[in-house]
């Protein structure tokens, strides 16, 4: 049977109407088509404008190579022949990354604001450092897709930066996951810090975590918005780094993690600021001169294992501050800051006296199995901060 439908109606029917490839691999489109069925011309074959650089695509023969990962729309053309009017048609066409390969390969061809995307049980395995620096980059797996890191591969980003739906073996990692590089020299604010709308994980799985899943590299960046929502963080090791690590320098404005496991095993060598930490780092009017500036720092819905065990979960420059608002609800905790402190240890240890500024109900939390749904809600003065078993 043809691929096209005779086309007196100026309407051409292509049989494929999407189809899947993998970066440098071909495909022809529509290659058992008699088009003398409909016009005496041949075909020609056109990318879509708004989506060049994707693939390649011979305009008679049209044979498709994939160039990097995206999406685009090839267009099919017959010319009216004086029987038949113009007809047209077209075929979506998904670049995904397969290998390694074809991995590298992406990476060199990388423009601003593109998406690297990754084909169904793609496994990666990085064996030098991913600099996107320049470049306003979103990760995105599909099932089953595995980064495995090397020793010295950290993602080296100055921009936005988005992970998702990826699991990434970080066993043998001596870096952070995520580092920012030095500061550009243009476009800084008035400040001299250079904003950052987003860092986000989500749907991410790490494993054998020693190091930082971020690290701001005492660069003075201004994030607006850092976010893990729906994401599993395994730690383990002694290495004493903090989780999500300004120390040093810049600042996230609106720090949210939210539907998400993050744990430590038994050989963590746990430190103050095993969460999140800004000590010696900028404080929030170090790097903006906007007045109404909030550090709004929202955990919801997350299990977390034995963070910061014995010690405080977050270290500030500055702590306990009018700008500081805090949501904590609805989490399941277990050994996580000093007995009793949990809450407290989102203020760095300190006294929660600006109860206003604090929204907490529905935790559940445990030390060594013990509920201290109790002590939590004496030591930080809310009421219904924790759930306390009957």
């Amino acid at each position: 049977m043809s691929h096209f439908d005779n086309a007196v109606d100026s309407h051409l029917q292509v049989a494929d109407k999407l189809t899947i490839i993998g970066v440098d691999k071909t495909y022809q489109i529509a290659k058992d088509v008699d088009y003398k069925t409909i016009s005496d011309a041949a075909p020609e074959f056109t990318v879509d404008e708004a989506s060049t650089g994707i693939v390649e695509v011979n305009k008679t023969t049209g044979v498709v190579r994939g160039l990097k990962s995206g999406d685009t729309t090839v267009k099919i053309s017959l010319p009216d022949n004086g029987v038949y009017l113009d007809a047209t048609a077209s075929i979506t066409i998904k670049v995904r990354i397969e290998d390694t390969d074809q991995f590298n390969k992406n990476i060199e061809r990388l423009a601003d604001g593109d998406q690297i995307l990754f084909a169904e049980n793609a496994n990666i395995e990085l064996s030098d450092t991913l600099d996107l620096s320049g470049k306003k980059i979103a990760i995105k797996g599909e099932k089953g897709v595995v980064i495995v890191c090397g020793e010295r591969t950290p993602i080296l980003i100055d921009g936005c930066f988005e992970l998702s739906n990826v699991e990434i073996d970080a066993s043998s990692l001596k870096d952070p996951l995520v580092l920012m590089n030095t500061l550009p020299t243009t476009n800084l604010n008035d400040k001299g810090a250079y904003e950052i709308d987003k860092i986000g994980f989500d749907g991410v799985t790490v494993d054998g975590l020693k190091f930082q899943l971020f690290y701001a590299n005492k660069q003075k960046y201004l994030i607006n918005t850092f976010i893990i929502e729906n994401s599993t963080i395994n730690r383990v090791g002694v290495n004493k780094k903090s989780l999500i690590d300004f120390n040093g320098g810049g600042f996230p404005l609106n720090v949210t993690i939210n539907k998400s496991t993050i744990e430590s095993d038994a050989t963590t060598q746990h430190q103050n600021g095993d969460f999140f930490t800004t000590q010696s780092g900028a404080k929030i009017t170090d790097v903006t001169s906007d007045a109404d500036a909030k550090h709004t720092f929202t955990v919801t819905n997350c299990k977390l294992t034995k963070i910061a065990n014995g010690k405080t979960l977050c270290i500030l420059r500055e702590n306990n501050k009018a700008y500081q608002y805090y949501v904590v609800k609805d989490n399941v905790v277990a050994n996580c800051g000093k007995s009793g402190q949990f809450l407290k240890g989102f203020c760095a240890g300190s006294d929660i006296s600006k109860k206003e500024n604090w929204t907490a109900s529905g935790n559940v939390v445990t030390f060594d199995g013990v509920d201290k749904g109790a002590d939590e809600n004496a030591s930080s003065g809310i009421e219904g901060a924790c759930v306390v078993a009957e």
